[in-house]
């Protein structure tokens, strides 16, 4: 889970908090951002490779 926190304090409680991403800084929310980006290419990719296989 990533927790995008810009104001740095409406979201306090998930710092530390096990499996939490907690991204305060422009750099660190636009980095979770690419991340995020990325992983739901590739889900999307593999998904349709799946499908287009299994046929």
């Amino acid at each position: 889970m990533y927790v995008l926190d810009f104001k740095r304090i409406s979201h306090t409680w998930a710092r530390g908090v096990p499996g939490v991403t907690y991204c305060r800084d422009i750099a660190e929310i636009h980095d979770a951002l690419i991340h995020l980006a990325q992983e739901g290419r590739r889900r999307t990719a593999s998904r349709s490779s799946w499908a287009t296989t299994s046929s």
